[in-house]
């Protein structure tokens, strides 16, 4: 088989398994997004300040781990996708992405925030 063809298989080897990398560290976010939105709406008022604390901690090391991870995996992604694949692949993808991850990551400190000082009506 031709050379150029070899690394052309490899390199899409390579984004396919950077993909499915990606794809798991973003379950991993989208799961410890949902158990932190859990615990504040049906506990949030009832927990004390160190509480809060711990579980805000390890969400956002969490969270914000997890955003990494993806970012990385889809920025190799795209370099072997983009460098290999004639350009076919758009090298931005990761940003949006981290973006939206790291709005997703305020926002749920937002709703924490607001579920632990509602204002009584």
């Amino acid at each position: 088989m031709d050379q150029n063809v070899e690394q052309i298989i490899a390199a899409a080897q390579l984004f396919t398994e950077n993909m499915g990398q990606s794809q798991g560290a973003m379950s991993i976010y989208l799961t410890v997004t949902s158990g932190y939105l859990l615990v504040a709406y049906l506990v949030g008022k009832d927990l004390t300040r160190l509480q809060v604390t711990i579980i805000t901690s390890l969400f956002v090391f969490f969270a914000g781990l997890t955003t990494f991870g993806v970012m990385s995996y889809m920025e190799s992604a795209v370099y072997f996708g983009h460098t290999y694949g004639a350009g076919r692949i758009p090298i931005w993808i990761p940003y949006p992405t981290a973006i939206v991850f790291g709005g997703g990551i305020a926002a749920c400190l937002k709703f924490m925030w607001d579920v632990r000082h509602a204002e009584t009506e």
